[in-house]
């Protein structure tokens, strides 16, 4: 993580802490916890699509469903070939969580970002919503 995000992120918990009640040690802790789960220790703020066959049959219930996807849109270690991440996000995310079809492009749009990984139109707008009325 570079310094200057470091200093982001730290800037926005401080300024929010008594908004988002992380108020107390322990609320702290938990919510750091569940940061360091989402994000893993590299801190990544959007959602790694970088999956193999086997994992995307494994993970997403429309690949298990559609094991052909799977096929062409994993990436393939052998072959050098890369995932195509932006169609993984939109089968994957396809008419659910809001989203809507494949070809909204909604799941591309609305993968997972931020330091809760937050995914799904309807969670980005609930969350704007109680970001606004903070």
């Amino acid at each position: 993580m570079s310094d200057k995000l470091l200093s982001e992120v730290a800037e926005e918990l401080n300024s929010n802490v008594n908004k988002c009640q992380l108020n107390t040690e322990l609320r702290m802790c938990h919510f750091i916890a569940q940061v360091m789960h989402e994000v893993g220790g590299k801190f990544n703020l959007e959602e790694n699509l970088n999956y193999n066959e086997m994992a995307l049959i494994s993970i997403f219930s429309h690949y298990g469903r559609t094991p052909s996807d799977a096929k062409d849109h994993a990436y393939n270690k052998a072959t050098n070939k890369k995932a195509d991440i932006e169609a993984i996000a939109n089968h994957a995310y396809a008419n659910r969580m809001g989203n809507g079809s494949v070809e909204s492009g909604d799941g591309w749009k609305y993968r997972g970002r931020g330091m809760l990984q937050l995914t799904g139109k309807s969670n980005y707008i609930s969350m704007k919503t109680k970001h606004n009325n903070l």
